[in-house]
């Protein structure tokens, strides 16, 4: 472990303005829009730059120079809009690095000593309470901004204390990505300051005991969510009976409490359906099947969309899927929302082959977790 008077492998820093602009301060969220939309993009170029950096230390145990230069490059853009949006300074982000008043640099990586097996999991399970304590921290700089954009409409200054605290959030941000693009393999400390070192040992320790048991609590509350979730409500009906009305279909009760219950229950199927969709200009080989629910809302709505309703059937061809072409409920066509304690009828429209036949339906709406009807 390095000393503890040796300095983290990573310099962030801003240079205090004297004064900044009332002006350029009241609209930067205007001013910042084009710098926002081309670092945007360039960070989603940057999650591809990390992955190609990690497999390049698993195979090689070293960082390759020419992607560093232009990962560590992109990274200075963003730390330039960063500060630009958090009114750190009056200048507008500028591509290159020289003159501007934001400084991030980060030290070479070190050739053949990164470590490979960290680059797999182990640096992701490390930063975990780093990533908790960073957004509980993010949330304090919003704060603290919106209150240094009235100190300086007032006061032309941001206040000194607010500087260096949102300039060592970003600080301690910049040590974290450093880590996790494996530009070097130093635990990053806990910390705002700029003369930090590396974390100590007892840090890192701790460190990856508490990203294991929040990694092992999350892995293990989504098999449990996953387990105790009700899964798609399925159910065998008799098409021939469907077509007449008689058919014994289940009333379906979606228990959403304390927001109230949705009552569901397939009960017809216009097979043909052509009457009921008079305005469609129908090929000579398909035909119309209309399915019908009742949905019943007892103290909560329900969100019905045309997309999540489809039909499964057989011709001489094959199986095939297709897509309700629209829905409706009453006279309004979906996307539609059923209100509280409305009772209502449902039809799922769909055009088909003339000889097809109907072997399944499915529909997961926005309430549930979803409905499938297979047809004997």
């Amino acid at each position: 472990m390095p000393a503890p008077s040796e300095p983290y492998p990573v310099l962030f820093d801003v240079d205090y303005p004297a004064r900044l602009g009332r002006f350029s301060t009241a609209f930067r969220l205007l001013f910042i829009l084009p710098a926002w939309v081309y670092g945007w993009i360039l960070a989603n170029l940057l999650n591809s730059a990390l992955l190609a950096g990690w497999i390049a230390v698993f195979f090689r145990r070293k960082y390759p120079a020419w992607l560093f230069s232009a990962t560590s490059g992109v990274a200075g853009y963003n730390a330039r809009v960063w500060s630009y949006g958090a009114l750190l300074t009056d200048r507008f982000p500028s591509f290159e690095p020289s003159g501007s008043p934001v400084h991030l640099e980060f030290d070479e990586p070190p050739n053949d000593h990164l470590s490979r097996w960290r680059v797999l999991l182990w640096k992701l399970v490390l930063l975990v309470p780093h990533a908790v304590v960073l957004s509980f921290l993010m949330i304090a700089v919003f704060v603290v901004v919106f209150i240094a954009w009235f100190a300086i409409l007032f006061t032309g200054t941001y206040p000194r204390g607010m500087f260096a605290f949102v300039t060592g959030i970003q600080r301690w941000y910049w040590r974290v990505f450093a880590y996790l693009a494996s530009f070097n393999d130093r635990y990053p400390p806990f910390g705002l300051a700029a003369e930090a070192g590396p974390a100590s040992n007892a840090s890192t320790i701790t460190g990856g005991v508490i990203g294991l048991l929040a990694t092992g609590g999350m892995v293990t509350l989504i098999v449990v969510g996953a387990i105790i979730a009700p899964g798609v409500h399925s159910e065998e009906i008799d098409y021939a009976g469907l077509q007449r009305g008689v058919a014994d279909t289940e009333i379906y009760v979606v228990e959403n409490a304390p927001r109230g219950e949705i009552l569901f229950q397939l009960s017809r199927v216009h097979d043909p359906g052509d009457e009921l969709v008079g305005v469609l200009d129908l090929d000579p080989h398909d035909r119309v099947v209309v399915f019908e629910w009742y949905i019943g809302t007892i103290d909560r709505s329900a969100e019905v969309e045309s997309a999540r309703v489809r039909l499964d059937y057989e011709d001489g061809d094959g199986r095939d899927t297709v897509t309700a072409l629209f829905v409706t409920a009453g006279d309004t066509i979906a996307p539609l929302r059923i209100t509280s304690d409305q009772v209502t009828t449902i039809r799922a429209v769909f055009v088909i082959p003339q000889r097809a036949q109907p072997t399944e339906l499915r529909w997961r709406p926005g309430f549930g977790p979803g409905f499938k009807y297979i047809f004997e």
